[in-house]
């Protein structure tokens, strides 16, 4: 890790979650539960389908500030598809 890295990230906390696998998708509820904001760059069917969707974290932490981050949005010719970076 960087020094940049090092200092814009310090005192954080991360986790890595394998969200396909229930133990996985059972902690991230868990976080949920006391979170106020969810950000992820899935693409809305992918999300979905985890059953990660805004309806489904709502009914786990109602308020919950959501935010999908879509590489070519929700609408389109390139909607659902996947970015390359």
């Amino acid at each position: 890790m960087g020094p940049v890295f090092l200092a814009l990230n310090r005192s954080r906390r991360s986790v890595a979650l394998d969200l396909k696998a229930p133990a996985g998708l059972e902690a991230m509820r868990r976080l949920l539960a006391t979170a106020d904001v969810l950000m992820h760059n899935l693409r809305p069917a992918s999300i979905e389908g985890l059953g990660l969707g805004y309806g489904s974290v709502d009914a786990v932490r109602p308020g919950i500030v959501w935010c999908g981050m879509y590489g070519y949005g929700e609408g389109g010719p390139y909607a659902g598809r996947p970015t390359t970076i």
